[in-house]
Order: structure tokens, then C-alpha cells, then sequence
């Protein structure tokens, strides 16, 4: 072989060699790149369809938060709550339930579905009454039931009255938002309201057909979710009375008060168009095989193959090709979509659930080699879902095949040409480029502050310098753009950046591009939902005037009025401006919207313009007129109603000589002295003064008020007030101080006219009920014995009246004053329950009393108060309880500090409802026959409300007829002062306790008692009542006497009736006092005797020297009780 040989076959060696080499790395490079340039484009798809579908279903459930807190979707479901009783009373009087059932299985094409008939035949009165109303006007009104507002014939209904309220509003934030449908569940799990009026609208979710389906799932959830949260409930394979749909579901408060929830349901569609760009897969870069699927937990698919979208039947034989059975294939068809119906392996779903995002080469669900980006998106309100965003390996592929051969071709010759030239030019050539891709990348992350360095003058030194002159060109066109942007979104104005488009046929479009923080707060939306929607939807103005100065480039010269909409429906009155700008693309122009909210100013202009009538009409009606006076020049100003009060007409020019020209002269002088003193003093200054109405003459009084304005030298300037009409209130002072006088003494006519009255009640009561207690201890028969206990009972129940009427008569005269005095609670409540058991168990009845913890006993009151109000309260409930108990109850006022709670409860016959606003009335019962049956005056109850309100409470009740009554009342709490060193409440002591200690007294001592009363029969009762024991009684008819024989007898105790003739027993006890002191005699007890029982007649005793007081009548018990303490 010759060497030309070897050089040849060596040539053609290093030839094929290099071809097959070239072709080998340009096919790996160019299925490399395309791998690359898919992968990216299918992760870049994938993540923009993850990030649209987040923020829709966000931008959705923050829609349902801001739904479920309006005032109007809890009135509405407050309202179909309380209107529920009235519907089902009208279906119980109309139960159409055959033909409302026909009407539904017609309607909702239950021959073609046994599920829906079987479900039909299930549903209750509610569901089928309400759901046949709107199927049968949808019907006679050829319309989609959806659109029906109200029910011919039912208007009346308040059911049908809030539908038509409420429904409105959710139709159009239905359309507004695209949401599939909206219901409204009460609290008790009844659909109350649905948009769609489906086969669910009026079951209930805890035992209707849907209770097991996710809409009860989510009625579920919200039963223990918190405010302001909400749920994603995912798409499910229905039972086949529905179509697969996905529930946001969102609890609905007021205040704490769970009324329900609120729930938005999303169907497949919305998704498919999501993930696909309304069907345009090629916008996504995903050429004539890609696609994004959205997969479930479960495996399945939540939206419609590309496939199937496009070609039904070509996918039906892939399917079925790929090893479907026939039923499913069957399925799919029927449903006319894959949604729900097919999916991938649950082991490799589950896999990439719990992987990292990544690209797989894998087969898809028709067993097709794909390329595909898989990750997972977590969703708003909970749940999970993969995406994934696919292309068919052989499309991707496909665009190497037809280039391959010329790649080899042109490889080979290039091959040698270029490593020839590489070597020569890679220096010049590669060098500058990478320092350009260095210096560009960073460009992209916005480092500003580079450039590069000048070169030799060639093609790459003009290029740096265009670097340079570009890099310092961005850096300040973005800073510009981010000072404009901060200030856009710093300012408090709302701002818009507006594109006018024009589609053929139809109206301009006002496509929002962007608009700043201010506007989407006070729209109450994301600013994300705001762009791109139409302006028209936010804001009401003359937008012909905009498209005149927009299009026309007619000149804007002031600002316009408009309102703009929050999403909650409420309109703020806005002043709006605008600026052209820049036109935006294929758009007619754009411009700045910037509007400011005015409903401050219109509310602050609407309240002066009010307050302004306002003060005309209270000077007009007060008979008031204001003044300013400037001091320097003497010019005056009135009011309109001043120039009235004058009798002066509205055209005279006020002066202050035409002001003193009216005053009285004599009370000129008033004038003078006010104004000097005023100056003097530098204060205010008030007067009283006559004038002479200038029209009528006639002489009126005025009050004058006003002060005086002084520069900074202390010289007064001016002077501004008021002038009144105070002639009425002149003449009602004088009507006022005589009929002072007069109530002073009709009221003291009246306490004396009670001191007579109880007097002379009481005083022979005494004889009688005295008398009847000595006939009891005397042996009597049977019947006498029964005799005298009625006598005795009728006394007692004669002496309760009279002092009814007494304390309520004093309380009316406002002569029952409240005490502030140390007491122990728990002693009182024991001092009752000593009172008030026995009479307890003589019916039966139990009594019981319960302080609750952490309630000091130690407090500061009216003890004696507090208990006459327990004792009408006790006694009330032991008169109207056969049987049961009786309990009181302390514990601390929950409504309000420092104040306790008491109430009484029994188990009485109640009090019917028609009756109960008697109960608190004078001399009113429920009824007659309580009064006959129970006995009472109906005075108790008044005067324990009198008493209750005395003491700074309250008091009401509740009953229920046949089961008890329970009265309620508080009185301040007020503990008493603790001793910092003990920590016990500091010993406080009261007259009504600073008694003489008690010596136990001598048996066999006589006591010699004096007995001073004009009335024999009292006297009488006296000597009985003490004629078996150690006493011996001397008599007095009158206090003289009385006098006379203390100062000439000795006594060891003395009773004195403090009205007696002659001299009463007051004057007696006094002068006794007197003789005592001056002969220095020993100290004679006195007991006042009295027949008063009014609040000061003990003070007026102990204050004329008595010792105690005894109120007539009085036992015989009482009456040794006294006698064993003071004579000792």
C-alpha cells in the first residue's frame, strides 16, 4: 500500500470517524435541549396553573369569609329560622305532598335516574314544599329556577319575603365571582337557602338523604370551626343524585353565637378552564399533546382529559385499548368527561405525594411515554393535589428527526473549518462574550453598578460602551419606576391605571391594569382581583365625560362626582380626577383614575346643615337669640329670633342704644353693674333684666349671657352671648315657690294625718288583740279555742294591712330613709331561715338558703330593710307553693361589680303570662280569685320593689305557670372597713345595738311598775297581763299625773304613752329628766308607749329620754321581755 494509500485511508478514518462522532454528540445535544427547553416549559406550566389555582380558590374563600360577616347573611339566617314555624304550619294545613312529589320527579327526570327518584320518595315535607314552589313558577315562567325571586301567591310568607330579599344580592355575587351555587345552613343543619334550588334545598344535613354526602361533611365541620376560617371540601364521586362538586364552606357568627354557615360550591368546569386556559393548551406552550391534570388523594383526575376534550371517540378506543373495562369506558362516556372517572395508580400517586416536586419520564393514564413535571399544591381552607403538567416523549422528540441528516452533513463540513478557526478567533471572539454574559447576568440580578471596561476601537468596544450606556439607562429607569410605585401605593387617594378596549359590537371595556393599596382596601379585595376587571364594576360616574377627555383629548378642567362599590354593596361618594397616560397596546387610550373619598365631607356638611337647622329651630322653640357686639366701633349683630324677642323688625340696624332704649330704666343699672363686674373679674357674665317689646309694648323678661373678648393689652374688644325669653320662667318661678309652700304643707297634713290614724288604729287594736292573747292562756273549749285563733289570725292579718299601707304611705312621702350599717349577711339569712322554716314545714315545704362562695358576710347596708324585702318574698312564695321547696340564693350580680344577686325560688302555681305586669302594681293580684283562694292586699310585692330601688337595685322575675316562680333583686355590695393589721372588719357600733348589758334579774323581787295611758282598756291590759307574777302596777290616766307620782313614788320601771292629755308623755319624760338631774336622783327607766309608726317616732322617743319604744299593739312576750332588761 502506498503512502498516498495510507494518507487516504487514513483521511477517510478521521473523516468517518469525526462525522459519526459529530452526528452521535449533535443528536445527544439536540434531545438534551429539547428535554431541557420541555422540562422547563412543563415546570413552568405546571407552576403557573399551581399558583392560578391557589389564588382562585383563595381570592373564592376570601369572598366566603367576607359573605359569612355580613350583617345581611346573618339576619338571613336569624330570619329563616324564625320563618321555618310559620312554613311548616302552612304545610301542615296544606300537605301536597303526592303532587309535590310529581312535580320534583318531572322536573328533575327521575325515570331516567332511579337515585333521584329513590331520593325524592325520601325527602321530607320542607325540602319537597320549598323545592316544588320554585320547580313549578320556573316551569309556568320558562326560566331556570335560579333566576326566580319571589312565589306568586306565597309573597306574604316570610320565608319567601327574605328569599326575595337576599336572593338579589347572591345571584349577582354568584355571577360576579363564577360561583356555581350558594347556600345558607342554619344551625340545626337545614339548607335554608340555595342559589340553584337543587334536590338538597330544605333537607337537613344531620338525618336527611344528604347527611352522608361532603355537603353534610361540611355542614359538619362547621359546627366546631372557629370565626373567620374556612374549609375546602374535595370533589367526590356523587351518589348520583348530583354532579361531583367541590364545597368552601365557612361558619357564620354573631358575636359567639354559632348561626350556621355559608357554603360555596365549585364545579369540574371551573377547574378544566383553570388548568387549560379555556381550552387553549397551545397559550401554555404545550403543543398538541400537553396538558396539566389535576389529581386527588384518591388517584383520580379533577379535571377533563385534553384528549377526551377533543376527540371523544379517538380517546374512548385509547382508552379501551389501554385496558379499561367496558364499564368504565362506559362511564366516561356517559359522564362526558374523565374527571373523577379515571386517574393514575394510587402506589405511584401516593409516591409523588410524598416526593419532592420533579420531572418523570413515565406512561400517563393511556399508557403513553410522557414527559411530565409532578408536584403538589396544598389548597386554600385544607386538602392537596398533585399537578401535573405532560407532554407526549414522541412530540417532543419529533422536531431532531427531519434535521438529523442535514446536522451530520453540515457537521462534517464544519467540522474541519471549525478547528481550524476556533483555535485562531476562540480569544478574540470568546473572551468579550463571556465578559458580556458575566456583565448581563448581572444585569438580571439588578446589580446596577457595573460597567465595563473600554476596549480597542472594534465591533466589541462599541458594544461595552452600549452595555454601559444601557445598564445606567435601567438603573435609573427603575429606580424611577420603584419611587413611582412606592408613591402610588403611599398615597391615601385611590388610584386606578385604566385601558379603554373596544370589542366589535359592544360596549368600551375599562380594563383596570393596576391599582394601588388604597383602593383594594377600601374595595375590601385582594389587588390581584381587582386587576383586570372592568372599572364600571367599582366605580358609578358620567363616563361619557371620561371618554370625551380620554378619546376626544378633550380638556378635564374640574373633577367629577362618582361612587365607588365595595364589595360588601356599600357605595362611598368619591371627587374623581384623572390624567392620560400612555396608551396600552391594541387599547382606544389609558389613563390615572385617582378618587377621593368625600363621605367625611358630605357627612360633616349634611350635620352642619342639620345642626344649623337645628339651632334656628331650638332658638326659635327656647325663645333664645345670640348677639356679638364689637366693642371698638359699636356695630352689632342679632340673631333672626332676637329681632323677634325685641319686637323689632328685621330690617333695623342693630345697636347697643338700640338695645338699652328697651331695658327697663330701673333696671338699667343691672345692665351697667354686670358688664363693669364681668370686666373686673374677667369672667362671664349673667343678668336678668325687663325690657319693652318695641311692636307691643308689652314689658318681658330677658336673660342676658355672654363674655367679654379682650386684645392682648387687657381692653376689651367685643363681646358674643345669648339672650332669652325668660318671662314664662319668671312667672313658673313664682307658680313654683307657692306651690312649694303649698306641697310642704299638704305634705306635713299628710304625716300628721298618718300619726293620727295609726294612732288611733292601733291604740284600741292593742285592747283587742291583747285581750284575745289573755283569752287563749284562760282554759278553753274546742270551739272557743278554734274561735279565738281565727280572732287572732284576722288581728294579725288587720295589723299586716294597716302597716302595708303605712310603710307604703311613708315610702310615697318620702320619709323611709336607707341605713349604711355594719351587718353580717349569713346572720341574717339565719335570722330568716329561724322565721321563715317553721312556717315552712307546717305545709310540707322545704326551705333553704345558700350563700355562694367567695362572698364576704361582713357588709355595710340597711339590714332591716334587706329583711322586710326577703320576709315579703319568702312569704309570698310559702302563700302560693303546696308543695315542693322553697330555696334563696346569694351570689354576685353577673351584669354588674359591687353588687350581689338574691333571688327566691318556689315551686308555686306561677303566674300566668297575661297577668304578670300586675304583679309589681298597689293592690294588685294576678287575679280575684288569688285574692279570695290566697288572701293578701297585693301591697307586699310594691312595697319590695320600693325598697329594692331605695337601696340602688333592681328587681323583676320569671315564671312559669303550674311549675314556680322565681323573683330576682340586687343591692349594692359594700364590704366593710378591715382592719389592716387583723384582717377582720373593724367593730362599728349603732344605736340600735348600744343597748345595757342584760343582768339576769332576781325571782323573788316585786317590781313595782307605773302604767301612764288615757286609755282604761290599755291599762286593763297591762294589770292582766302581769297579774300572775312578781309585779305590782300603780295607774295614771295623763302625763301630769305620771310626773307627780314618779317625783312622790319609787318605780323600778315606767310605761308612758306619749300622747296623752294634759301633758304628753313626751313633756312628762322630759321633765322627769330634768327633776332628775337637778334633786340627783337615781335614773328611772321609761318605756315610750305609742301608737305611731312612723320612721322618726323612736328617735323622737329616745330624744325626749325614754329608754326604748314600744309600737302598739305589742305581745304580752315583748312586753316581759322589756320589763326582765330594765328592771334589774
Amino acid at each position: 500500500m502506498t503512502v498516498r494509500a495510507r494518507l487516504l485511508l487514513l483521511t477517510i478514518v478521521l473523516f468517518v470517524g469525526a462525522l459519526m462522532a459529530a452526528g452521535t454528540i449533535g443528536y445527544k445535544m439536540g434531545n438534551t435541549s429539547l428535554e431541557r427547553s420541555y422540562n422547563d416549559r412543563l415546570l413552568q406550566a405546571r407552576s403557573a396553573k399551581a399558583q392560578a389555582l391557589k389564588n382562585d380558590l383563595e381570592n373564592v374563600g376570601k369572598t366566603l369569609l367576607v359573605t359569612s360577616e355580613l350583617m345581611r347573611t346573618r339576619a338571613a339566617l336569624r330570619g329563616f329560622l324564625q320563618a321555618e314555624y310559620e312554613t311548616f304550619n302552612w304545610m301542615n294545613k296544606n300537605p301536597n305532598v303526592q303532587e309535590w312529589q310529581e312535580q320534583l320527579s318531572v322536573a328533575y327526570q327521575a325515570d331516567r335516574n332511579p337515585e333521584v327518584a329513590k331520593a325524592i320518595t325520601h325527602l321530607h315535607k320542607l325540602p319537597l314544599f320549598l323545592q316544588s314552589q320554585f320547580v313549578k313558577q320556573a316551569t309556568n315562567d320558562d326560566v331556570p329556577a335560579r333566576t326566580i325571586v319571589n312565589i306568586r301567591g306565597l309573597e306574604k310568607m316570610n320565608f319567601f319575603k327574605l328569599h326575595e330579599t337576599i336572593h338579589p344580592f347572591f345571584f349577582d355575587y354568584a355571577e360576579r365571582f363564577n360561583i356555581d351555587d350558594i347556600m345558607l345552613i342554619d344551625n340545626t343543619g337545614t339548607i335554608v337557602y340555595t342559589l340553584q334550588k337543587g334536590l338538597a334545598f330544605g333537607t337537613n344535613l344531620n338525618s336527611g338523604v344528604f347527611s352522608s354526602t361532603s355537603l353534610g361533611e361540611a355542614y359538619r365541620w362547621s359546627l366546631n370551626a372557629n370565626p373567620r376560617t374556612y374549609k375546602f371540601i374535595d370533589f367526590s364521586n356523587s351518589n348520583g343524585m348530583t354532579p361531583p362538586v367541590a364545597f368552601l364552606v365557612a361558619p357564620v357568627f354573631d358575636k359567639s353565637q354559632l348561626l350556621g354557615a355559608v357554603v360555596f360550591q365549585i364545579n369540574l368546569e371551573r377547574i378544566d378552564l383553570l388548568l387549560s386556559d379555556n381550552h387553549q393548551w397551545k397559550k401554555l406552550g404545550l403543543q398538541e399533546t400537553g396538558e396539566v391534570l389535576a389529581i386527588g388523594p384518591d388517584g383520580l383526575l379533577r379535571n377533563n382529559s385534553r384528549v377526551f376534550f377533543e376527540n371523544p371517540t379517538e380517546f374512548l378506543k385509547k382508552f379501551s385499548s389501554a385496558g379499561a373495562s367496558s364499564q368504565t369506558v362506559k362511564q366516561v362516556e356517559q359522564a362526558k368527561t374523565t374527571a373523577l372517572k379515571l386517574g393514575l395508580p394510587i402506589e405511584r400517586v401516593r409516591h409523588y405525594f410524598r416526593a419532592e416536586d420533579s420531572i418523570v419520564q413515565t406512561d400517563d393514564y393511556l399508557n403513553e411515554k410522557v414527559l411530565a413535571s409532578v408536584g403538589r399544591v396544598h389548597l386554600p381552607g385544607g386538602g392537596e393535589w398533585l399537578l401535573i403538567a405532560k407532554i407526549n416523549r414522541d412530540e417532543a422528540r419529533a422536531p431532531l428527526t427531519p434535521y438529523m441528516l442535514l446536522f451530520t452533513a453540515v457537521g462534517l463540513l464544519l467540522l474541519a473549518a471549525l478547528l481550524l478557526i476556533f483555535f485562531m478567533l476562540s480569544r478574540r471572539l470568546v473572551t468579550p462574550v463571556k465578559t458580556l454574559e458575566n456583565a448581563f447576568s448581572d444585569l438580571r440580578q439588578n446589580h446596577w453598578d457595573r460597567r465595563l471596561p473600554a476596549l480597542d476601537n472594534d465591533e466589541y468596544s462599541q458594544l461595552f460602551k452600549d452595555y454601559n450606556q444601557l445598564a445606567e439607562t435601567l438603573e435609573k429607569t427603575t429606580e424611577a419606576k420603584e419611587i413611582l410605585e412606592n408613591v402610588m401605593h403611599s398615597l391615601r387617594e385611590v388610584l386606578f391605571v385604566v385601558d379603554i378596549y373596544q370589542d366589535q359590537e359592544q360596549a368600551p371595556r375599562w380594563a383596570i391594569r393596576q391599582v394601588n393599596a388604597a383602593g383594594s382596601l377600601l374595595i375590601g379585595i385582594p389587588e390581584s382581583s381587582i386587576i383586570s376587571s372592568d372599572l364600571k364594576l367599582w366605580i358609578d360616574t358620567d363616563y361619557s365625560r371620561i371618554t370625551k377627555c380620554v378619546i376626544d383629548d378633550e380638556p378635564m378642567t374640574e373633577s367629577i362626582e362618582g361612587t365607588l362599590k365595595k364589595i360588601s354593596g356599600e357605595k362611598v361618594p368619591m371627587t374623581l380626577s384623572l390624567s392620560r397616560v400612555k396608551s396600552a397596546p391594541h387599547s382606544l387610550g389609558s389613563f390615572v383614575l385617582i378618587a377621593n373619598d368625600v363621605s367625611r365631607q358630605k357627612e360633616i356638611e349634611k350635620e352642619l346643615k342639620t345642626q344649623e337647622v337645628m339651632l334656628k329651630e331650638s332658638q326659635r322653640m327656647s325663645r333664645t337669640g345670640s348677639f356679638r357686639w364689637e366693642m371698638d366701633t359699636g356695630k352689632m349683630a342679632w340673631s333672626e329670633q332676637l329681632y323677634d324677642i325685641f319686637g323689632i323688625e328685621t330690617t333695623a340696624r342693630p345697636s347697643s342704644d338700640l338695645f338699652r332704649s328697651l331695658v327697663v330704666a330701673d333696671d338699667l343699672h343691672l345692665v351697667d353693674s354686670a358688664f363693669s363686674e364681668a370686666q373686673k373679674k374677667m369672667a362671664p357674665y349673667t343678668v336678668d333684666v325687663r325690657i319693652r317689646q318695641a311692636d307691643t309694648h308689652e314689658v318681658i323678661w330677658i336673660r342676658a349671657v355672654g363674655e367679654i373678648q379682650y386684645d392682648r393689652y387687657g381692653n376689651p374688644i367685643s363681646s358674643t352671648g345669648i339672650i332669652q325669653d325668660v318671662t314664662n320662667l319668671k312667672r313658673a318661678e313664682i307658680a313654683l315657690i307657692a306651690a312649694k309652700d303649698e306641697a310642704l304643707k299638704s305634705s306635713q297634713a299628710k304625716s300628721e294625718f298618718l300619726a293620727h290614724m295609726s294612732h288611733e288604729i292601733r291604740t284600741p287594736m292593742n285592747a283587742i288583740m291583747g285581750m284575745a292573747e289573755l283569752l287563749r292562756e284562760t282554759k278553753l273549749s274546742a270551739d272557743q279555742d278554734y274561735y279565738v285563733t281565727i280572732f287572732c289570725k284576722a288581728g294579725e292579718v288587720l295589723m299586716a294591712l294597716i302597716n302595708d299601707i303605712l310603710d307604703l304611705s311613708k315610702i310615697e312621702a318620702g320619709e323611709v330613709s336607707i341605713e349604711n350599717i355594719p351587718f353580717d349577711l349569713k346572720k341574717l339569712m339565719n335570722d330568716l331561715e329561724d322565721i321563715m322554716k317553721p312556717r315552712a314545714l307546717e305545709k310540707g315545704i322545704g326551705f333553704s338558703f345558700e350563700i355562694a362562695k367567695g362572698i364576704n358576710p361582713h357588709l355595710m347596708g340597711d339590714p332591716n330593710k334587706l329583711r322586710q324585702v326577703l320576709i315579703n318574698l319568702v312569704s309570698n312564695s310559702l302563700k302560693f307553693t303546696e308543695r315542693g321547696q322553697i330555696r334563696l340564693n346569694v351570689t354576685k350580680n353577673p351584669t354588674k361589680k359591687d353588687s350581689l344577686m338574691i333571688s327566691v325560688s318556689d315551686s308555686g302555681v306561677g303566674i300566668a303570662p297575661n297577668k304578670q305586669h300586675l304583679i309589681f302594681q298597689k293592690f294588685s293580684q294576678a287575679d280575684s280569685s288569688i285574692t279570695r283562694k290566697y288572701g293578701g292586699t297585693g301591697l307586699g310585692l310594691a312595697i319590695s320593689k320600693s325598697l329594692v330601688e331605695l337601696m340602688g337595685g333592681q328587681i323583676w322575675f320569671k315564671s312559669r305557670e303550674g311549675v314556680g316562680t322565681t323573683f330576682f333583686f340586687t343591692v349594692p355590695q359594700r364590704e366593710q372597713v378591715y382592719n389592716v393589721g387583723t384582717m377582720k372588719p373593724v367593730p362599728m357600733k349603732t344605736p340600735q345595738l348600744n343597748f345595757a348589758p342584760s343582768v339576769p334579774r332576781d325571782p323573788n323581787k316585786r317590781v313595782r311598775i307605773l302604767v301612764a295611758d288615757d286609755t282604761e282598756d290599755n291599762r286593763i291590759l297591762f294589770t292582766h297581763y302581769l297579774k300572775n307574777g312578781p309585779y305590782e302596777i300603780v295607774e295614771a290616766e295623763n302625763g301630769l299625773e305620771a310626773l307627780n307620782k314618779i317625783k312622790s313614788d319609787k318605780f323600778d320601771i315606767v310605761f308612758m304613752d306619749v300622747q296623752m292629755p294634759e301633758m304628753d308623755g313626751y313633756a312628762a319624760t322630759a321633765q322627769v329628766r330634768e327633776w332628775e338631774e337637778h334633786e340627783h336622783h337615781g335614773h328611772v327607766p321609761i318605756i315610750a308607749l305609742t301608737a305611731h309608726a312612723l320612721s322618726d317616732d323612736r328617735d323622737k322617743s329616745l330624744k325626749a329620754g325614754c329608754d326604748d319604744h314600744i309600737t302598739k299593739p305589742f305581745k304580752k312576750d315583748t312586753l316581759l321581755g322589756v320589763i326582765d332588761r330594765f328592771s334589774h
